[in-house]
């Protein structure tokens, strides 16, 4: 998969007091399995919306830099790019800033070369490494996103011996709807980002 995550977030969307309050337990015994549907809930409301809720560094790997000047970059919302990297001549180089644009304003968010265009690399497996910075801080998740999460949440607790009801899940669709964004995993370089993150090694997926 080229999608990789480079710094986990922080903290989840919605936090384990929030949680708790959601299936009325005042207890401290099941904090850890109400923190483990926290992470389920964040991780279904992910998948299904391409987006990455919280704010994380990822990194996307690609093969060759496409022939258009446009680079879209998935799991909005995007913040800020840290580096495009990419292998040319057996060795590793930095693309100068200078080199392109980032438009953070739209979603997903992308890149666009200058005039002349992305440089040649080498013929090599993830030769173009892009490294950026997107999601949303905690005081921005908007609040269906977090009703959602929390309605999750409730229903793992509840029927932790059995299915959750199907009409759970379509209420959480139906209130993330408007929060999902165009899947673009048709694009070539982009084929396997619509799913679960792969932490680069060394770094813990989540909290």
């Amino acid at each position: 998969m080229p999608l990789f995550l480079v710094t986990a977030p922080n903290s989840e969307p919605i936090t384990l007091a929030e949680a708790k309050a959601q299936v009325r337990v005042l207890h401290s015994d099941e904090d850890q399995l109400i923190q483990g549907y926290i992470a389920a809930a964040r991780n279904y409301v992910e998948n299904k919306t391409w987006r990455q809720l919280m704010r994380a560094t990822l990194q996307l790997r690609m093969d060759r830099f496409p022939t258009e000047r446009f680079i879209v970059l998935p799991r909005p919302r995007l913040v800020s790019v840290s580096s495009v990297r990419y292998r040319g001549g057996g060795e590793w180089a930095t693309l100068a800033t200078e080199r392109y644009q980032v438009d953070s304003d739209g979603e997903p968010g992308r890149l666009r070369a200058w005039a002349a265009g992305w440089p040649s690399c080498d013929d090599e497996l993830g030769a173009v490494q892009i490294e950026y910075v997107c999601g949303w801080t905690a005081d921005q998740v908007p609040p269906q996103v977090k009703t959602a999460l929390l309605m999750l949440v409730a229903g793992y607790y509840q029927n932790r011996d059995g299915e959750i009801p199907d009409a759970i899940f379509r209420t959480v669709d139906t209130l993330i709807e408007d929060f999902q964004v165009r899947s673009l995993a048709e694009l070539p370089y982009l084929q396997g980002t619509n799913e679960s993150l792969t932490a680069i090694e060394g770094v813990s997926p989540w909290l």
